[in-house]
């Protein structure tokens, strides 16, 4: 089987690295730039989205290109307008935030060139991801098949191209776990600086980095001797002592850290949940966007969940004790603690797909160990089974890829994922006008629909009770996911009750009979 592989398996790797790579920049500003992407987009230019909301909710008419100034650099905000804004959204450690305002001063604003500059650290993943694999599992086949999984995973590309610090994250997962393992084989104390500084560059990209530096001192715990805890807990020191001047400001912004992240306590039930939990190991290795509510739920995780089981037990017989800790700690630790966290509170951040990525990579490394282990059996069945396997995933994956990359939304777009089908539907209407009020994700949704709104659609933005007044020469008139109240609002304000249009993708809308309506002097 090893000649075989040295025959066939370089140059299949080769093609899915070029898959990876061009799925990756294909299609780069065609699904809608949504509500965390805009509001990264407002950060980086330095605005404060409070600051926005006063200007544009006020009634007064503006149009889609209007809202889009919003979104780009300007010569009147600098850099320190960017830190305030950032400093308002403590949640979200600045490092990729900065060095989006660099890249998009060089490239542009458009969303292209946001988005690109993720596309950079998901394709910087791919060999730091196979210098992990082969640090980990060593020089053979499995190193190969984790870095295929990776080029052609759903979850990978689907982050790679988006606005956000996730694909970094990602980069830095990566980078401070093979940093750990280096620090701990014999004579390498001097990694352990390697350690804290990619460690410290991970809680720069997100503070959730603190669920991989758990996974990481569990799995210390449980295979070194307390000289390597010492090492660990000086370097995971050291990361945060420089991570200091933003724990300052989250110290100083806790009133608003506590607000912005009020939404992660919300309650959702256990059932809901538990299919998320599937999908989102799932989403590594196949992803058809399919709805929650499809057979695919109930069908696809099982089954991966399955390869997963079987791969741990293979692992364990197959590898030494500590290979198999560090992989099942990287898989089972991150994701755990945020499962168990909601299971304590009724809260809902384990339903987030990307907070899980420490696992999904520890699931990854799991399945090409297993892959790999079935591939070199010496049984003809084993290893045709695993060439099934294998082909099977890969096609999936990268047949997942290239739906995603057709589509103009997906999953992942959250209150945003009817957008470009309502903007379809508002462009094709006579002198359309959207009169809209504010609520928790209003300014967000009202950037991402006029991205692929016509430039001079017209905006009426207001706080309840005040009404908008529609201008005279507005033909038809939407009210965009209005509330209850504002619904009622303006049946009584314009004697006229807003119908709602539901077609198989757009929802969200309702229209204003146009008749006697009253309108601007």
């Amino acid at each position: 089987m090893i000649k075989g592989w040295r025959r066939w398996g370089y140059g299949a790797i080769a093609l899915l690295l070029v898959f990876g790579i061009g799925i990756r920049i294909l299609h780069l500003d065609r699904k809608v730039y949504w509500h965390d992407e805009v509001f990264t987009s407002l950060r980086v230019a330095g605005y404060l989205g409070s600051a926005v909301e006063a200007d544009v909710f006020t009634g007064e008419s503006l149009t889609a290109a209007d809202l889009l100034t919003y979104q780009r650099l300007s010569p009147e905000r600098s850099w320190r307008d960017t830190l305030t804004a950032l400093a308002d959204h403590p949640e979200h450690t600045p490092l990729y935030y900065l060095l989006a305002r660099g890249w998009v001063s060089l490239w542009g604003s458009s969303v292209a060139a946001f988005r690109s500059l993720s596309v950079v650290f998901s394709l910087l993943a791919l060999p730091c991801g196979f210098l992990l694999a082969r640090t980990l599992l060593g020089p053979g086949l499995a190193s190969w098949l984790f870095l295929g999984l990776l080029a052609v995973s759903p979850v990978h590309v689907l982050y790679g191209q988006e606005a956000r610090e996730y694909s970094l994250w990602v980069l830095t997962i990566i980078l401070s776990s093979t940093a750990l393992l280096q620090a701990v084989k014999p004579g390498r104390s001097w990694h352990w600086v390697s350690y804290s500084l990619t460690l410290a560059l991970g809680f720069y990209a997100s503070l959730l980095t603190g669920l991989v530096a758990l996974a990481h001192g569990v799995y210390l715990v449980l295979t070194q001797r307390s000289r390597q805890w010492l090492g660990y807990l000086a370097a995971g020191c050291g990361a945060l002592m420089l991570l200091s001047p933003w724990l300052g400001v989250m110290l100083v912004q806790w009133m608003r850290l506590e607000t912005v992240t009020a939404w992660t306590a919300e309650s959702r039930p256990w059932d809901f949940l538990a299919k998320l939990w599937g999908l989102h190991y799932s989403a590594a290795f196949v992803d058809p966007g399919l709805p929650l509510e499809h057979p695919y739920t109930y069908i696809a995780p099982p089954l991966i969940g399955v390869l997963l089981l079987l791969s741990s037990m293979g692992l364990l017989n197959r590898q030494p004790y500590a290979v198999s800790a560090f992989v099942l700690c990287l898989t089972l630790v991150p994701g755990g603690i945020l499962i168990l966290t909601d299971l304590l509170r009724s809260g809902q951040i384990s339903g987030t797909t990307r907070y899980f990525f420490p696992a999904l990579i520890g699931a990854q490394l799991l399945v090409a160990q297993g892959l790999a282990s079935l591939l070199t059996a010496p049984t003809a069945l084993s290893r045709q089974v695993g060439r099934v396997l294998t082909i099977a995933l890969l096609v999936a994956g990268g047949t997942s890829c290239l739906i995603s990359a057709q589509a103009y939304t997906w999953w992942s777009k959250g209150v945003s994922y009817a957008n470009p089908f309502i903007a379809d539907y508002i462009n094709q209407a006579p002198q359309p006008l959207i009169m809209g009020h504010s609520y928790a994700t209003a300014l967000g949704d009202a950037i991402s629909l006029s991205y692929d709104l016509e430039p001079d659609t017209s905006w009426r933005l207001t706080r309840l009770p005040q009404m908008p007044v529609p201008s005279a020469d507005a033909e038809t008139i939407f009210l965009f996911k209005p509330r209850q109240d504002f619904l009622e609002a303006a049946a009584h304000a314009y004697s006229a009750a807003p119908q709602a249009i539901d077609t198989d993708r757009v929802y969200g809308l309702w229209q204003l009979p146009t008749p006697s309506l009253p309108t601007t002097p």
